[in-house]
Protein backbone atom coordinates (compact mmCIF):
# COMPACT_ATOMS: atom_id res chain seq x y z
CA UNK A 1 0.00 0.00 0.00
CA UNK A 2 1.11 3.24 -0.85
CA UNK A 3 -0.21 6.31 0.82
CA UNK A 4 0.94 10.13 -0.34
CA UNK A 5 0.32 12.84 1.60
CA UNK A 6 0.41 16.19 0.36
CA UNK A 7 -0.24 20.30 1.85
CA UNK A 8 -1.44 22.80 0.23
CA UNK A 9 -2.28 26.54 1.97
CA UNK A 10 -3.56 30.34 0.70
CA UNK A 11 -5.05 32.80 2.32
CA UNK A 12 -8.91 33.69 2.12
CA UNK A 13 -10.93 36.86 1.92
CA UNK A 14 -10.53 37.94 5.69
CA UNK A 15 -6.73 36.99 5.90
CA UNK A 16 -6.41 33.57 7.71
CA UNK A 17 -5.01 31.26 6.21
CA UNK A 18 -6.92 27.33 4.91
CA UNK A 19 -4.87 24.46 4.46
CA UNK A 20 -5.97 21.69 2.16
CA UNK A 21 -4.63 18.62 3.45
CA UNK A 22 -4.49 15.85 0.01
CA UNK A 23 -4.24 11.99 0.72
CA UNK A 24 -3.81 9.68 -2.08
CA UNK A 25 -3.70 6.00 -1.03
CA UNK A 26 -3.29 3.09 -3.59
CA UNK A 27 -3.11 -0.56 -2.76
CA UNK A 28 -2.46 -3.24 -5.15
CA UNK A 29 -5.15 -6.33 -4.06
CA UNK A 30 -3.86 -10.14 -5.19
CA UNK A 31 -6.17 -11.81 -3.17
CA UNK A 32 -10.05 -12.02 -2.59
CA UNK A 33 -12.47 -13.33 0.34
CA UNK A 34 -15.76 -14.24 -1.20
CA UNK A 35 -18.68 -16.58 0.05
CA UNK A 36 -20.00 -18.76 -1.80
CA UNK A 37 -23.39 -19.89 -0.38
CA UNK A 38 -21.97 -20.01 2.62
CA UNK A 39 -18.28 -21.74 1.60
CA UNK A 40 -15.41 -19.36 2.22
CA UNK A 41 -13.24 -19.14 -0.97
CA UNK A 42 -9.78 -16.94 -1.71
CA UNK A 43 -9.22 -16.27 -5.77
CA UNK A 44 -6.81 -14.65 -7.37
CA UNK A 45 -7.08 -10.89 -8.35
CA UNK A 46 -5.04 -8.21 -9.91
CA UNK A 47 -6.70 -4.80 -9.73
CA UNK A 48 -5.67 -1.57 -7.40
CA UNK A 49 -7.73 -0.21 -5.06
CA UNK A 50 -7.27 3.78 -4.47
CA UNK A 51 -8.77 6.60 -2.68
CA UNK A 52 -8.20 10.30 -2.52
CA UNK A 53 -9.59 12.44 -0.08
CA UNK A 54 -9.34 16.35 0.31
CA UNK A 55 -9.49 17.97 3.87
CA UNK A 56 -9.35 21.75 4.41
CA UNK A 57 -8.88 23.09 7.46
CA UNK A 58 -9.23 26.83 8.70
CA UNK A 59 -7.76 27.54 12.48
CA UNK A 60 -7.39 24.48 13.27
CA UNK A 61 -10.25 23.12 12.67
CA UNK A 62 -11.83 20.75 9.83
CA UNK A 63 -14.34 22.71 7.81
CA UNK A 64 -14.91 20.12 5.06
CA UNK A 65 -13.54 16.63 3.36
CA UNK A 66 -14.39 15.96 -0.02
CA UNK A 67 -12.99 13.50 -3.14
CA UNK A 68 -12.20 16.02 -5.30
CA UNK A 69 -12.39 20.02 -6.34
CA UNK A 70 -15.22 20.49 -8.43
CA UNK A 71 -16.00 23.23 -10.76
CA UNK A 72 -18.80 25.19 -10.62
CA UNK A 73 -20.99 25.10 -13.28
CA UNK A 74 -22.24 29.00 -12.65
CA UNK A 75 -19.47 30.93 -11.17
CA UNK A 76 -19.83 33.26 -8.20
CA UNK A 77 -18.74 35.42 -5.97
CA UNK A 78 -15.34 34.64 -7.56
CA UNK A 79 -15.76 30.80 -6.80
CA UNK A 80 -14.94 29.15 -9.54
CA UNK A 81 -14.97 25.13 -7.51
CA UNK A 82 -15.45 23.99 -4.46
CA UNK A 83 -14.67 21.16 -1.97
CA UNK A 84 -17.79 19.86 -0.49
CA UNK A 85 -19.78 21.84 0.57
CA UNK A 86 -18.47 24.88 2.17
CA UNK A 87 -14.95 25.94 0.92
CA UNK A 88 -15.20 27.56 -2.24
CA UNK A 89 -12.29 28.23 -4.83
CA UNK A 90 -10.92 31.23 -6.80
CA UNK A 91 -9.57 29.96 -10.42
CA UNK A 92 -5.62 29.83 -8.73
CA UNK A 93 -6.31 28.28 -5.95
CA UNK A 94 -8.63 25.28 -7.77
CA UNK A 95 -5.70 24.94 -10.26
CA UNK A 96 -3.10 24.23 -7.38
CA UNK A 97 -5.35 21.87 -5.83
CA UNK A 98 -6.06 19.81 -8.56
CA UNK A 99 -2.40 20.39 -9.51
CA UNK A 100 -0.76 18.86 -6.57
CA UNK A 101 -3.92 16.28 -6.64
CA UNK A 102 -2.70 15.13 -9.95
CA UNK A 103 0.96 15.07 -8.49
CA UNK A 104 -0.23 12.81 -5.56
CA UNK A 105 -2.23 10.45 -8.14
CA UNK A 106 0.81 9.71 -9.50
CA UNK A 107 3.48 9.48 -7.29
CA UNK A 108 1.30 6.79 -5.49
CA UNK A 109 0.66 5.18 -9.00
CA UNK A 110 4.43 5.41 -9.66
CA UNK A 111 5.85 2.27 -7.27
CA UNK A 112 6.29 -0.49 -9.72
CA UNK A 113 4.10 -3.02 -8.03
CA UNK A 114 1.27 -0.87 -9.01
CA UNK A 115 2.54 0.92 -12.42
CA UNK A 116 3.15 -2.94 -13.48
CA UNK A 117 -0.76 -4.02 -12.37
CA UNK A 118 -2.07 -0.59 -13.36
CA UNK A 119 -0.19 -1.30 -17.00
CA UNK A 120 -1.53 -5.66 -16.90
CA UNK A 121 -5.25 -3.91 -16.24
CA UNK A 122 -4.72 -1.58 -19.62
CA UNK A 123 -3.46 -4.14 -21.72
CA UNK A 124 -6.87 -6.80 -20.66
CA UNK A 125 -9.10 -3.72 -21.34
CA UNK A 126 -7.43 -3.34 -24.61
CA UNK A 127 -7.33 -6.40 -25.76
CA UNK A 128 -11.19 -7.01 -24.62
CA UNK A 129 -11.55 -3.95 -27.25
CA UNK A 130 -9.94 -5.52 -29.72
CA UNK A 131 -12.33 -8.80 -29.47
CA UNK A 132 -15.33 -6.57 -29.36
CA UNK A 133 -13.85 -5.15 -32.14
CA UNK A 134 -13.68 -8.35 -34.31
CA UNK A 135 -16.88 -9.78 -33.16
CA UNK A 136 -18.76 -6.90 -33.98
CA UNK A 137 -17.12 -6.85 -37.93
CA UNK A 138 -17.71 -10.61 -37.79
CA UNK A 139 -21.48 -9.96 -37.02
CA UNK A 140 -21.90 -7.26 -39.39
CA UNK A 141 -20.34 -9.54 -42.39
CA UNK A 142 -22.19 -12.43 -41.13
CA UNK A 143 -25.75 -10.46 -41.05
CA UNK A 144 -24.95 -9.41 -45.13
CA UNK A 145 -24.44 -12.32 -45.79
CA UNK A 146 -27.40 -14.15 -44.46
CA UNK A 147 -29.81 -11.06 -45.91
CA UNK A 148 -28.10 -11.96 -49.56
CA UNK A 149 -25.51 -8.90 -49.01
CA UNK A 150 -28.32 -5.97 -49.05
CA UNK A 151 -26.40 -4.16 -46.54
Amino acid sequence: MKTVTKEIKWNIRDGREMTCKIEVVRNHVTSERINLDGDISYVDVDRVEGSENLTCILDGDVITTGRCAQKLQTPANGAVGHIGKKVGLTAENFEKVETTLREAIAEAEATPEIAAAIERKTARIEAANKADKEYAEHTRRMERAMNGGTY
